[in-house]
Formats: structure tokens, C-alpha cells, sequence
């Protein structure tokens, strides 16, 4: 099960298209451009947009931040915009 974690703090469980994994074009949908991808823990990653920081319309996501601090990301750094957290099973 993979949860988008949108930056108004509203979340949902989201599933793949067609099949088991996502593709990566649904990926890049979901966070509103390229993707980079931050290990949360073994089983969990953040996607995020890779850009996002230099997109002025995209709002500061509090959730998300709290999810990268916890898993031990850079002091004092802010994720930005819509996130998808995804089980290392469901992206190839």
C-alpha cells in the first residue's frame, strides 16, 4: 500500500494502475514532476519532486518533514509539495 501525503496534510492510500508496481510515469503524476527517491527504512521510501524546492507554487509539506527528520534527514531540511511513500515491493 503506498500513501500519498499531500502538503495540505490530507492523505490516501493509492495503488498501481495495472498490476503490482507502479510505473514510472503514475510516479511522476503523483509528485507533480521528476521523482527523487529518499529512504525512509528498509521497507519504506519518499518520493518526492526532485525539482520541487525551485517550484515557487509548491507549499512546505509538515508531515512529510517530520517523516524525513525522523528517519534521520538532514537537520533542518524541508520537503516541499505532494509525497508518495512506497514499499520497496511496489516500484521496480
Amino acid at each position: 500500500m503506498a500513501t500519498l501525503v499531500r502538503s495540505d496534510g490530507t492523505e490516501s492510500e493509492v495503488h498501481p494502475k495495472h498490476g503490482k508496481h507502479f510505473v514510472l510515469d503514475e510516479l511522476q503524476t503523483f509528485v507533480g514532476g521528476y521523482i527523487e527517491a529518499v529512504t525512509l527504512d528498509r521497507e519504506r521510501t519518499m518520493l518526492v519532486n526532485e525539482e520541487g524546492k525551485f517550484i515557487p507554487k509548491l507549499e512546505p509539506n509538515s508531515k512529510a518533514t517530520a517523516l524525513l527528520a525522523a528517519a534521520g534527514g538532514i537537520p533542518g531540511d524541508v520537503v516541499v509539495g505532494d509525497v508518495l511513500i512506497i514499499g520497496s515491493d511496489e516500484w521496480a
